[in-house]
């Protein structure tokens, strides 16, 4: 078993397909693929960080040496693996100096594949005395100083992505999670978990709040014209959580693009109303009024925490697809049987699960009622652009009205 976490970089999908099951038959247990640069950076973006990224340099079609540029950059990728046809096993010197000063390159490997020295090379990380100190773990420079945050959010460096949530009772794309990284100019990407601590520790929260708002509800619309009209979900973060002006933001945000308020969703944790209970319930039903969708990633601990009347006012509970295991009947089963559920389901509320990555987990969740599904099996992030033309091209039906 080989706690890593490997991203496999090929536009070829039954030689990418071959390493992921040599990966898959080595026990490594978290495996990324990605057959295109904007497909490699989306899960960069998800992910955020790598331990080794597998590729094979002057691919017709993938500029391999672009990615693994800009991951340098970013400093979120610790080492590298390349399929190379030469005979020698060592890197080339223009490679050592071109990734260096970031990337180990581990060594190279020919095709066919041979597992066992795939599987040396993944033994020779963080074991290896020659590997740069700390390989096994991403380099982290001085923090970002906040006139370097001012100028990156004046400059609209933080942008905001997307990714699909699928109805499985009727298969047509409902919904949109949005995330957000920083794509600094010298540092490279920033992932959104890096960001918010930073931005709040300069005061600067609600700023970047309400830029993504204004990002993302002008991907609403604009897809709107396209005829999807789909549902936004973002998270909310504590400290905006119990802002005076929150729903005024939100108000004058939704005001300004002509959406409506059910069209949005706001995702909270469990524990954030609890740093100032009652300013932050105070603001849940003030959303729940204005008619915006609230969701949580507790529903038990909703109703232990507050009370009746604020917890009524979520409408979607967050689940994680890692436990999904078994037959779609017995999860079915589970959830009738599931105190929690049982309660959600009788309140009227939705179910999201996210991290649905494979074919196995969708078909488990295939036709059940009131659960919508994100992850990679559908789709990663997305820009706008990029999540545009995906609409068009995956061929999932998309909702004509708000889930």
């Amino acid at each position: 078993m080989f706690k890593l976490s490997v991203l496999v970089i090929d536009n070829r999908d039954l030689q990418r397909s071959n390493t992921v099951d040599a990966l898959e038959s080595l026990g490594v247990e978290r495996i990324h693929q990605a057959s295109s640069e904007q497909e490699a950076m989306a899960v960069l973006a998800e992910a955020g960080r790598l331990d080794i990224v597998i590729c094979e340099p002057d691919l017709p079609g993938l500029d391999t040496g672009a990615v693994i540029q800009q991951m340098a950059q970013a400093r979120n990728v610790a080492a590298m693996i390349m399929f190379s046809g030469k005979d020698h096993s060592a890197p080339s010197p223009e490679q050592a100096r071109l990734f260096a000063s970031s990337i180990h390159l581990l060594g190279e490997i020919g095709r066919p594949l041979v597992i066992q020295s795939l599987k040396a090379l993944l033994q020779r990380y963080g074991q290896d005395e020659t590997l740069p100190a700390g390989v096994a773990k991403i380099v982290r420079r001085q923090k970002p100083t906040q006139a370097e945050v001012e100028q990156g959010l004046q400059a609209g460096e933080f942008n905001a992505y997307f990714q699909p949530r699928v109805c499985m009772q009727s298969g047509q794309v409902c919904g949109l999670k949005m995330f957000m990284g920083w794509m600094h100019p010298q540092r490279g990407f920033i992932k959104e978990s890096d960001c918010l601590p930073l931005l709040e520790s300069y005061g600067l929260g609600d700023d970047l709040f309400i830029q993504l708002l204004r990002q993302g509800l002008s991907t609403q619309q604009l897809i709107g014209l396209d005829g999807y009209q789909v549902k936004l979900a973002m998270s909310l973060p504590s400290a905006q959580l119990i802002s005076d002006d929150l729903c005024k933001y939100i108000a004058a945000s939704l005001a300004l693009h002509q959406l409506p308020a059910d069209g949005l969703m706001f995702e909270v944790r469990e524990n954030c109303y609890l740093q100032a209970p009652t300013r932050s319930q105070a603001n849940l039903v003030r959303l729940h009024n204005l008619g915006c969708g609230l969701a949580i990633d507790s529903f038990k601990a909703c109703y232990s925490a507050m009370n009746k009347h604020v917890a009524s006012t979520f409408s979607a509970i967050r689940l994680d697809a890692g436990p999904v295991r078994i037959q779609q009947q017995s999860v079915q089963k589970k959830a009738r049987d599931n105190l929690v559920l049982s309660e959600a389901t009788s309140q009227g509320i939705d179910i999201v699960v996210e991290g649905v990555d494979s074919v196995g987990q969708r078909s488990q969740l295939a036709g059940m009622a009131n659960v919508t599904a994100q992850g990679r099996v559908f789709a990663g992030p997305m820009s706008t652009l990029e999540l545009r033309d995906w609409l068009v091209e995956s061929g999932l039906a998309a909702s004509q009205q708000y889930a």
